[in-house]
């Protein structure tokens, strides 16, 4: 099996560094000096976030459906300054306990300017989301509030890849409307907690005091929309790769543009979730043990091609069957099987792609499993994945807006 992956990976890196035909890298300015041009960039809140007002208990939210994008542009060296347009700036609803049963109370939360510093030397940043806050009970709509929210990230910076958390206090003001100021208990602090991640097109700006690291970390994370399928008497099964991913170390391929990386994920890093058969019932389900996982990337034409190396364990409730020792050949091109053919999507500038593969699974001579599986047979991944490159690592012809 070894020796069939080191044949794989030698081949994979040999394409890809015939197909590799550009070289992305343009000069920084000199140190000391600033870059005139604008830069694409997103923000992006996760689901562990959290928002309270006055003496009522903090409310769960689920930011993940919440986006803005906008532009930087370096006001000095590795400080930037942020906006973020209201037409572009989605924030969900606050889903708030119901006051009375069976009488829903949501927040809408309506932007109206989102601007900041981010420095990327340091990690700091300061945001301040000015935007018009609207109760609704049931499909009535009460008395907007309108907000201006300093959020900081604090005493705890962002990390180098742009992941961390902001949170503020804001004096939300008395309406004048009885039924919002009882209900809120206004005039009252409201605070807000959220986990964010910065994305710059092109990957991370390098702060300019700093060398760029030829070999550094990234990370890998897959996300929901994703699917696996084996052999063809079973259908699609969805998987939630919420929590799957690791750390990428990425190393330039000699004799190559620049943008070309061999990438290996450590497999102390690397964390995959199981297969659920028939979710959410976990008797039934495909425990996956990472064994290996390397390949390449093209930072400026989003080519990456992974060969991922694991064993398949199938459970039921406290049975478990033989191991399949599966390597797959993760592509963001074109992967065929004996009934399957499947196109990934390359990289695109805020690191998301779609990586497919196709396996063949041999007989595993314990007759349960090769009849309840139908092998050999082919096993399909379609995996809908992101990846954050570290400073100095992407494509900075990306980065600039139009």
């Amino acid at each position: 099996m070894w020796g069939r992956l080191g044949r794989r990976l030698a081949l994979l890196v040999t394409v890809t560094s015939v197909v590799a035909g550009v070289t992305c890298a343009t000069p920084r300015p000199a140190t000391g000096e600033t870059d005139p041009l604008p830069r694409r960039v997103r923000l992006g809140v996760g689901a562990d976030a959290a928002l309270s007002i006055g003496a009522l208990p903090a409310f769960a939210y689920d930011g993940r459906a919440g986006l803005g994008e906008g532009s930087a542009v370096e006001t000095s060296p590795g400080v930037y300054a942020l906006h973020f347009p209201a037409a572009q700036v989605t924030v969900p609803p606050l889903e708030m306990v119901p006051f009375l049963p069976r009488l829903p109370l949501e927040v809408e939360i309506v932007p109206r300017d989102l601007n900041g510093t981010f420095d990327v030397c340091s990690g700091e940043m300061e945001l301040d989301f000015d935007a018009v806050f609207v109760p609704r009970v049931g499909s009535r709509r009460l008395t907007p509030l309108s907000v201006v929210t300093p959020l900081t990230s604090g005493a705890v910076p962002l990390d180098a890849l742009g992941s961390g958390r902001l949170s503020g206090t804001a004096q939300v003001p008395a309406t004048g409307d009885v039924l919002v100021d009882t209900l809120l208990r206004l005039p009252a602090a409201a605070s807000a907690d959220l986990p964010v991640h910065v994305h710059f097109a092109g990957g991370p700006p390098a702060c300019p005091a700093d060398s760029v690291d030829p070999s550094a970390r990234g990370s890998m994370e897959v996300r929901p929309d994703s699917r696996l399928k084996i052999g063809r008497r079973f259908p699609w099964f969805p998987y939630d790769g919420k929590g799957s991913g690791g750390g990428l170390d990425l190393t330039p391929v000699t004799g190559t543009p620049g943008a070309t990386h061999e990438v290996v994920v450590p497999v102390d890093s690397l964390h995959v979730p199981p297969l659920l058969m028939f979710p959410p019932f976990t008797q039934a389900r495909v425990e996956i043990q990472p064994a290996e996982m390397r390949g390449v990337l093209d930072a400026c034409t989003g080519s990456v091609h992974l060969a991922f190396d694991a064993v398949f364990q199938p459970v039921v409730g406290t049975w478990r069957t033989t191991p399949i020792a599966v390597v797959t050949d993760l592509t963001t091109g074109v992967s065929s099987g004996d009934f399957t053919t499947l196109t990934g999507a390359p990289m695109d500038e805020w690191g998301d792609l779609r990586l497919v593969g196709v396996a063949r699974v041999p007989k595993t001579g314990d007759l349960f499993v090769d009849l309840l599986l139908g092998l050999p047979t082919d096993a399909v991944t379609d995996m809908a994945v992101h990846i954050d490159l570290p400073a100095g690592i992407g494509c900075p012809g990306a980065a600039s807006t139009p």
